[in-house]
């Protein structure tokens, strides 16, 4: 009797212990095959792609190419331009008067904030800055109109220079006619000074 339930009990250990083994071989297999891989980009739905060099800058900031390769003008600079009014159609009677002895700016127009389109004549040196002798164009661009205008570069940031025949718009204040000097090389009696601030170049 004791010989049998020897037997019966090792029988009945040895299936125990082949069932766990078996057991424990499938969960090993299971959790082998569900871990996620942690190198696994697909492993995170919903991730951002991280932004392209073609998009921003180092900074974060636009690129030029996304701002058409244009210089960006200051915030102080910006506020000036919108703040002058255009001389385009102002011409020596508008701007100037004769006080019996010689040409004065008109008070209305004197030391005001003007934009001016024009070309340049010829760049010469006056009175220690680089001036430009600048007329203004009829409309079909191939004639100057009778007013003369003397630029005087007075910009804190020379920045871009100009020469013969360019086309530009300056931004300035009006100080008032110049008599006529031999530099000038001029044929009214005198020419409408414009001090420049800023300028640019039109294609």
């Amino acid at each position: 009797m004791n010989t049998r339930r020897i037997i019966a009990i090792a029988l009945t250990l040895i299936l125990a212990l082949s069932l766990v083994a078996c057991g424990g071989g499938f969960g090993d297999e299971a959790a082998t095959a569900t871990a996620p891989d942690s190198n696994d980009s697909s492993a995170s739905p919903g991730a951002t792609p991280s932004a392209t060099p073609e998009e921003t800058s180092d900074t974060g900031s636009p690129t030029a190419s996304q701002n058409g390769g244009k210089t960006e003008i200051s915030e102080e600079e910006r506020g000036y331009r919108e703040s002058c009014i255009s001389a385009d159609r102002l011409y020596f009677p508008e701007l100037a008067k004769y006080d019996g002895e010689k040409y004065i700016a008109k008070e209305e127009h004197a030391g005001k904030a003007m934009a001016l389109k024009g070309k340049v004549r010829f760049v010469f040196e006056w009175n220690g800055n680089t001036a430009y002798m600048f007329g203004q164009l009829t409309e079909d661009g191939n004639r100057f109109r009778n007013s003369e205008f003397l630029i005087v570069d007075m910009r804190e940031n020379k920045g871009m220079e100009f020469k013969k025949d360019d086309v530009i718009t300056v931004y300035g204040e009006y100080y008032g006619p110049e008599p006529q000097t031999k530099e000038m090389d001029i044929f009214t009696d005198a020419a409408l000074r414009f001090d420049m601030r800023y300028a640019e170049r039109n294609d």
